[in-house]
């Protein structure tokens, strides 16, 4: 699958519509509806994955990441103005916890977010406000966000 065209796909139609973050968060968990990594010791190439609509935190943010750099593209779409980074960090608390956990920064002009397609929160989708600290070279979720999770670089 190449990869440059990947939105021109027909399985992607709904995500070419998304007009949010959470339309995009939402298309995500559509296409990559099961866990790919059953067996801790096995890897399956991006392409297999969306092909095969399996996948864990790395495709999910990927296939977000990808999304975002399509409507950087188009004037005037309501997420064109938005940086969004692909990030491998740490997680810990919740459930879940775990290491080497691929999410998403949004970046805007208003504000500064975190979107973790893998881990929805209980009310819906991950996308709570994050923010930098310099003098750590960290990020931290506000409190009421944190759902007892951690993240960190």
């Amino acid at each position: 699958m190449d990869l440059e065209n990947v939105l021109n796909s027909q399985e992607f139609t709904s995500l070419k519509k998304s007009e949010t973050l959470e339309d995009i968060y939402k298309s995500v968990r559509q296409i990559f509806g099961e866990n790919c990594y059953q067996d801790p010791n096995s890897y399956i190439y991006f392409s297999e994955a969306l092909k095969s609509g399996q996948g864990d935190c790395v495709e999910k943010s990927a296939l977000f990441q990808i999304a975002m750099d399509y409507f950087k593209r188009i004037k005037n779409h309501p997420l064109s103005k938005r940086k969004s980074f692909y990030v491998v960090g740490d997680v810990d608390g919740g459930p879940p916890s775990f290491d080497n956990h691929a999410f998403n920064i949004v970046v805007s002009e208003e504000k500064n977010l975190l979107v973790d397609v893998q881990n929805p929160s209980e009310e819906g989708p991950y996308i709570v406000p994050v923010e930098y600290n310099r003098d750590i070279n960290n990020i931290s979720v506000p409190d009421e966000y944190t759902f007892g999770r951690t993240y960190s670089l």
